[in-house]
This record gives structure tokens, sequence and C-alpha cells, in this order.
């Protein structure tokens, strides 16, 4: 148990408890972020249910098989889609604390 002998002490140590409230929330932030890229990144290349990926039209497996690429993999060629999902974490909008997963790769838009 703290006992604070005066008023400033008190205000200093909420002062403190702020400042540890924001670094838990920044972090829970990060770690919310590592988890939803490490799922995204796992969704390609794979029919694990729930992601419902469509399955691979024959010309396009046999085309992935011509070009040296196994014949069913949603999303999977060189990896480079897979590789390119990252995060921006901790962002600061106003009051609030947010991340950002997701990629650039052209691939994505389809």
């Amino acid at each position: 148990m703290t006992i604070f002998h005066t008023l400033g002490d008190f205000v200093a140590h909420l002062s403190t408890i702020e400042a540890d409230l924001e670094l838990a929330r920044e972090a829970a932030v990060v770690k919310g972020c590592q988890i939803v890229q490490k799922e995204a990144k796992a969704a390609i290349g794979n029919y694990r249910a729930g992601y419902n990926w469509p399955q691979r039209a024959e010309s396009t497996q046999e085309d992935r098989v011509l070009k040296g690429f196994p014949a069913n993999e949603p999303l999977l060629r060189t990896g480079s889609l897979r590789e390119s999902i990252e995060y921006t974490a901790p962002v600061h909008e106003g009051a609030e604390v947010c991340g950002y997963v997701g990629t650039n790769h052209p691939v994505a838009k389809f």
C-alpha cells in the first residue's frame, strides 16, 4: 500500500499511472497487429477452413505447374505477396492509439 504524504505526491503518482497505461495501450495495439499480420500471412497458400478461397480454375492450375509452382495454392507463387504484409503501430490519431496491417503489393488488389 502506497502512502502519500502530500497532495503533490499523489498527483505525481497519478501521472506515473497515466504514462504506464499509455505504454500498455501501445503494447496491446502492437501485439494485436502482430496477430493479424501472422493470420493474414497464414491465409495465403492454403485452403484452411475459414478463408473461403475459391478453388483455382483447371487452366490456372495447369499454368502454375508449367511455371514450376504447385498446382493449387491460392495467392501463392513466389511468396512475395505473403512477405509484403506488414504492420505499422502504434499510430496516434487524436486520443486513439491504433495500428494498420496491410500490403501495397499489386496482387493484393485482386
